[in-house]
């Protein structure tokens, strides 16, 4: 558990930054495709706007795997910037709805040669998108970056974990002393929730009052059990995690403390929860180049858990893709074959995969595939072995 904090590789908690960098590119992709149009640059136009089409789609995928996984996270800052946080993203949640149908609209008369009609509802269509794109950008800068919720946060923590898998204490400028300051915990996938405790040791000389206990997401709830400290006095700060979506990997939570002492107003603690996988699923996405011969890929599927767990079916979000599910062991091996009509488009899609496991959260796992331009570099590509 020692990489847990200490290099947290490229998951989940990575995909707001992917999902900003996704939407920057399609604000850049819209606005140059508005550009070209505008000089008659045809090609150029469309280029870039099926381009900004696939990075949605690929957005979209990335937005709802992260939010199936780490669930809400909150805008932890009061005052104005706070209801001005919230309008904006209230306006970007329901743009991004109603952008959806208009990009349909708008991209079937084009494909259909009635650019009379294409223009008009591009009209509206593009300013929308254009909303969305940067607005999500600024959502993410607001949310991570200009008022993350670690405004406050102590000094990074020891490169690696104390006994138990907690860090050392964390001792606040005026002697209230927090323990530990990381806590690192292993759940199982079958719990619901998981609890973490922390301690709170008033060393100052003087009575403090715990104000505010709260959290960087709606899935963590944390408080106190008491909020006044005589010297010398400790509370205990319990937080408790629901990962009863969370089927499998680590996920990272902030817990804050806000006193009424001066020179310790906010402190952040961290909530570290692995859970080992209950499958293995290898690649977890298999690619075909644009053109290329549109030859069967495989997934490979093993339950890793004592009990044996079937696969009931697998089907894939693109018609033009067919799944077919290939038995190695049963209730242990199976073979996930994937077949493109053609390589012909760019296509980016999901298998979807449903198991007999007497855990809900492991009835459904996902993979992927796509058809990739060429000169993209091929990444988790398997062939039939």
């Amino acid at each position: 558990m020692d990489s847990t904090v200490q290099t947290l590789a490229f998951g989940v908690s990575d995909l707001p930054k992917v999902n900003a960098t996704l939407n920057t590119v399609c604000t850049v992709l819209l606005v140059l495709g508005f550009l070209l149009i505008r000089r008659r640059q045809i090609k150029g136009h469309i280029t870039c706007m099926a381009l900004a089409l696939a990075v949605s789609a690929a957005f979209l995928v990335c937005y709802l795997i992260y939010h199936y996984s780490a669930g809400h996270v909150k805008f932890t800052h009061e005052g104005p910037v706070r209801t001005f946080y919230y309008i904006l993203l209230i306006s970007h949640v329901i743009l991004a709805i109603v952008i959806v149908p208009m990009v349909i609209m708008t991209v079937v008369p084009a494909l259909r040669r009635r650019y009379d009609r294409h223009t008009r509802i591009a009209r509206m269509t593009l300013p929308l998108w254009l909303y969305v794109s940067v607005t999500g950008v600024i959502v993410y800068l607001m949310l991570y970056v200009w008022f993350p919720s670690a405004e406050a946060a102590p000094a990074v923590p020891p490169a690696k974990p104390a006994a138990e898998g907690n860090y050392p204490e964390f001792i606040g400028e005026a002697g209230l002393v927090f323990s530990p300051s990381v806590s690192v915990n292993r759940a199982s996938v079958e719990a619901d929730s998981f609890t973490a405790t922390f301690s709170i040791n008033n060393q100052t000389g003087r009575p403090v009052k715990i104000t505010k206990v709260d959290s960087s997401c709606s899935c963590l709830s944390a408080k106190a059990d008491r909020d006044l400290l005589r010297p010398g006095e400790a509370a205990t700060v319990s937080a408790t995690y629901s990962i009863s979506k969370m089927a499998a990997g680590e996920a990272v939570k902030k817990i804050y403390v806000e006193t009424d002492h001066p020179q310790n107003p906010r402190t952040e603690l961290t909530v570290v929860v692995a859970i080992d996988p209950a499958f293995e699923i290898e690649p977890k996405m298999v690619t075909w180049v644009q053109g290329e011969s549109p030859a069967p890929k495989r997934i490979r599927l093993r339950s890793l858990r004592d009990e044996p767990v079937h696969v009931v079916s697998a089907e894939s979000s693109r018609d033009s893709v067919s799944c077919r599910v290939i038995t190695e062991t049963p209730g242990r091996d199976y073979w996930l074959e994937l077949t493109p009509e053609s390589t012909d488009k760019i296509i980016l899609g999901m298998l979807k995969i449903e198991t007999d496991s007497k855990i809900k959260k492991l009835r459904k796992q996902m993979a992927y595939f796509a058809v990739q331009a060429p000169g993209r570099q091929e990444r988790g590509t398997a062939g039939i072995p």
